[in-house]
């Protein structure tokens, strides 16, 4: 059961919790801007941030959509 669970947590598209172009933390999704590309959503620091994202999305994104800060550590 808990196997079952965790497999669709990890498959489902979960929001993420850095953004994609400044690196800075985006946990409160009721209080930052949000993004779709490539059919999902992104949310981000600041409308600067969205615009880049926006525009270069190869620049921060991954070919699968994951970003590319969420590697680093």
């Amino acid at each position: 059961m808990i196997a079952l669970i965790l497999a669709a947590a990890i498959g489902s598209a979960s929001p993420n919790v850095l953004c994609p172009v400044t690196g800075r933390p985006v946990t409160n999704h009721m209080l930052y801007h949000h993004v779709t590309v490539r059919g999902r959503q992104y949310y981000v620091y600041d409308r600067e941030a969205a615009a880049r994202l926006k525009n270069c999305p190869d620049c921060y994104l991954a070919k699968d959509g994951t970003p590319l800060n969420a590697t680093r550590r």
